[in-house]
């Protein structure tokens, strides 16, 4: 399933960085002594070694603890300090999974559903993407290292924001809502009756839901993400949603 296929993906991108590129780089460079990882003689460079190796292991239990939040949670991130940049992705796509498993009971939206309803799209945030990156080059080249960070940061965002304006940020029809809950991830289907409370605020917007096992899930969503030209019809338009939810919870009471 697409909404979870990313976490195995992004995982096996984690070992060949901790068993294979992190290594070869530095035995490439002679700074490494492999076997004084296990003979009690630890430098520095084999730190980094094994720091990456368990990283990995630590996103590798994480995998399995995505229905416990707070702990697999916990080890994802952990995990992925001794692996970044690149075990960002892990950490991402380990909430995306355990978001998704929130959202089990629900239907993915298909472009029949999409057709139905207002359907508003996300802002286009490439120009500042591209502006991150062109900072970054510009540090690179004058030696700054920590700028290596902000490039990568302008490519990962700048992919993302394309991915996002494939599809709408969230669609609202009389029955029901579809909702985005990552630009990686498909739209899930919300019938109204099955939302528990729209809150308006000043920068942001949340749909309350009930999940399969009677929970309550909140989904957050800012409305910079939203297309600029609209943002005040959306703001207007889950207002009344606001007030009709309100009314329907109240009947049920």
């Amino acid at each position: 399933m697409k909404n979870t296929s990313y976490i195995y993906l992004n995982l096996a991108i984690s070992a060949f960085i901790a068993f294979i590129a992190i290594p070869s780089l530095l035995l490439h460079n002679g700074i490494l002594d492999i076997f004084n990882i296990f003979d009690g003689s630890l430098r520095f460079y084999e730190g980094i070694v094994l720091a990456g190796i368990i990283g990995f292991s630590l996103q590798f239990i994480s995998l399995f603890l995505y229905k416990i939040k707070i702990l697999g949670a916990t080890l994802a991130v952990v995990g992925s300090i001794p692996l970044l940049p690149f075990g960002i992705f892990y950490t991402l796509s380990f909430f995306n999974k355990a978001r998704c498993w929130k959202m089990r009971g629900y239907e993915l939206a298909t472009s029949s559903h999409t057709e139905q309803c207002d359907n508003y799209k996300a802002a286009d945030a490439t120009g500042s993407h591209v502006l991150i990156m062109l900072f970054a080059v510009v540090g690179l080249v004058m030696g700054l290292v920590p700028a290596g960070l902000f490039l990568f940061n302008g490519i990962v965002g700048l992919i993302r924001n394309q991915q996002q304006k494939k599809q709408c940020v969230i669609g609202i029809n009389s029955d029901f809502f579809i909702v985005s809950l990552d630009p990686s991830l498909k739209n899930f289907l919300i019938p109204i009756e099955k939302v528990k409370q729209v809150k308006v605020e000043q920068d942001k917007f949340v749909l309350t839901v009930e999940t399969q096992d009677g929970a309550e899930f909140s989904i957050k969503t800012l409305f910079s993400q939203v297309d600029d030209e609209q943002r005040n019809d959306l703001r207007a338009v889950l207002i009344e949603k606001e007030k009709l939810v309100d009314g329907y919870q109240a009947a049920l009471t």
